[in-house]
């Protein structure tokens, strides 16, 4: 349902019904976060989803590698690609640098070589010897 609402642009009502979950007793799941973090990404609102993933920590859950290539991803279109990076250096860090797609790689390799310079080859062997 959170999804649905989401997907029709519904994001405030999606929170609202995430709220009555937490309210009447109903933990929701990486799923349903997931749901919102990717719907609040497309319209750029990215304090709120900050507030989601600080959310999905408190409930005692941990991002996947879907929220992590969603963050990244939708960092990288929004021309915020200092937290893009700072996002895929966390995955490094929690050890699931391994479940990104190829595309969301290619998204950082880009933003690493084009936009921020640097260190490309770093990026690049951390990856090919992760997987």
């Amino acid at each position: 349902m959170i999804d649905g609402l989401c997907k029709n642009g519904l994001l405030d009502e999606a929170v609202k019904m995430l709220n009555e979950m937490s309210r009447d007793g109903v933990d929701p799941d990486i799923v349903t976060y997931s749901a919102l973090i990717n719907g609040f990404c497309k319209v750029g609102r990215f304090r709120t989803v900050k507030e989601i993933v600080c959310r999905v920590y408190r409930a005692g859950l941990s991002p996947n590698g879907i929220i992590y290539s969603t963050l990244i991803y939708n960092y990288c279109m929004m021309g915020c690609l200092k937290e893009a990076l700072r996002i895929y250096e966390a995955m490094i860090l929690e050890g699931i640098l391994q479940t990104i797609s190829r595309s969301t790689y290619s998204s950082l390799l880009y933003v690493k070589l084009v936009k921020l310079g640097g260190r490309v080859y770093a990026l690049h062997d951390q990856w090919w010897h992760s997987s």
